[in-house]
């Protein structure tokens, strides 16, 4: 992730959890499937989504995206009949 991001974890770069998500494994060429992370310290996560912002939703093809909780989710999720 540094050389992604260009960021200099000096207290080091501590994740709790790493996951792939639950989708397919894509064939050959395509883009490997998400990672879903949970970092230690908050303040490496928003280090993290500040430097993503600043280069845009694509950074040398890989997308980072920060994720929203799951009582957010579904209050978007209680729009979707209204939107569509």
């Amino acid at each position: 992730m540094k050389p992604l991001l260009d960021i200099d974890f000096t207290g080091g770069l501590k994740i709790d959890r790493l996951h792939r998500s639950l989708a397919r494994r894509k064939p050959d060429g395509q883009p490997p499937r998400a990672v879903l992370a949970r970092f230690v310290r908050f303040q490496v996560r928003e280090r993290i989504a500040e430097a993503a912002r600043k280069m845009g939703k694509h950074a040398d093809g890989h997308r980072i995206h920060e994720g929203d909780s799951a009582e957010l989710q579904d209050h978007t999720v209680s729009f979707h009949g209204i939107l569509t």
